[in-house]
């Protein structure tokens, strides 16, 4: 066998072994599926949620290891699992803040040190030791580096950019808690642009671009300021409109032939 032919497979042979192991783990959780998903359990419970997370943070470790993955192939279905692990982690976060300021009065009473704080504190904490391991390697840190990392949301400490974003979220989260509850919006305009937001969301780029394109170009950044938010809204509700007729109808005629196959 040539030496490269070798080199190749005592490289990828952690990554094999790893495809062997996953495998099974799915063919355990087969065979034992009446015990792992028979359970009546609250996937929203204190408890629960603790363990959910536990697996999640696993997955994620798992998710960047795939990414690494050149000679597996099982094992590499992890390169999708970021995304959904990165998703339910935002939930359970969104979740427990409502969760809490609805059910507890006193709940922002505190909110910064038992949040913001202890989540800042042990991060700067990671930032110290992961820096320190960085100086033991090739990979060396400037102070400006760190801290134009830091702004730009590009952290030096690898893959820490949710710990930033969940900071924003919390801070954004107890600004809004505290501001709207002594601010009125006005309720109809909000409650319009709140039923099209998903449409706004989705359109606003097509107008930004066309606005600024060879079709059309507001170099005036007032005008096109206001344009963008003059066609967006409009096609935002148009869109919805419409969205929503075809919906109907394909409900509609979806409920029909279930009906006609269930009748027959």
């Amino acid at each position: 066998m040539p030496h490269t032919t070798v080199s190749r497979l005592l490289a990828g042979t952690p990554f094999l072994t790893l495809d062997l192991l996953l495998l099974a783990g799915i063919l355990m959780v087969l065979f034992r599926r009446r015990e792992v998903f028979s359970q009546n359990r609250d996937p929203l419970a204190p408890e629960h949620s603790t363990a959910i997370r536990g697996l999640l943070a696993v997955t994620v470790v798992l998710h960047h290891l795939s990414l690494t993955a050149a000679h597996a192939n099982l094992f590499r279905i992890f390169t999708l699992a970021g995304i959904v692990c990165v998703s339910v982690f935002f939930f359970y976060s969104g979740y427990g803040l409502m969760v809490g300021l609805l059910k507890k009065a006193d709940y922002l009473r505190g909110f910064f040190s038992r949040r913001v704080l202890r989540i800042a504190f042990f991060y700067l904490l990671s930032n110290l030791v992961i820096w320190y391991g960085f100086q033991l390697t090739h990979y060396k840190y400037t102070l400006s580096e760190i801290q134009h990392g830091l702004v730009t949301g590009d952290p030096f400490t690898p893959y820490s950019w949710y710990v930033l974003t969940l900071l924003i979220l919390y801070v954004l989260f107890y600004i809004c808690a505290r501001l709207f509850h002594y601010l009125s919006l006005p309720e109809p305009l909000f409650s319009f642009l709140g039923r099209i937001s998903f449409e706004i969301y989705l359109y606003h780029g097509l107008v930004m671009r066309l606005v600024r394109s060879e079709v059309l170009y507001l170099s005036s950044d007032l005008l096109y300021l206001m344009a963008v938010f003059a066609i967006t809204i409009p096609l935002a509700w148009i869109m919805h409109r419409i969205g929503e007729f075809l919906w109907q109808v394909l409900t509609r005629r979806s409920w029909r032939r279930v009906a006609a196959v269930s009748n027959t």
